[in-house]
């Protein structure tokens, strides 16, 4: 018999549908932190912020052409686009941040890269977690 968990463990827990959460989790945990930071300064903020963008834009840009296709007959297509997601990925990433170097202005660095790394380690923890979700709800 097909139940409700079951359901939701076939349509919810698809790379594609955690990487929607894992986006959305970042964008707001952004705006969590961003907001108290005003009271820091613009500097400070901007470049958190940057940093953060820098790596949840290149991150998600990777998962759309990585769950482009799904199936094992798919399976060359499937690899194709995730080397070209990650190598866009990178040289995205490596634009991003020469254009913040070249063109933002106050910069403050530290900030940039926190923002960055913070992001960074959201997306891998989050990742985990929703994985180690969706493999539970399947045991169940």
């Amino acid at each position: 018999m097909l139940t409700a968990a079951k359901v939701h463990c076939s349509t919810a827990f698809n790379g594609r549908t955690v990487a929607q959460r894992i986006t959305w989790c970042q964008l707001g945990i952004l705006f969590a932190i961003a907001v108290p930071l005003l009271v820091i300064g613009q500097t400070p903020v901007l470049s958190f912020v940057t940093g953060a963008l820098i790596q949840i834009g290149p991150a998600w840009w990777f998962t759309r052409q990585a769950f482009r296709y799904t199936g094992a007959s798919q399976t060359l297509k499937i690899v194709r686009s995730m080397y070209l997601g990650e190598i866009g990925k990178i040289i995205m990433t490596a634009i991003q941040f020469a254009l913040v170097f070249v063109l933002l202005k106050p910069l403050d660095i530290s900030t940039l890269f926190s923002g960055y790394i913070m992001m960074l380690l959201i997306h891998v923890y989050a990742t985990a977690m929703l994985l180690r979700q969706g493999q539970q709800e399947k045991v169940n």
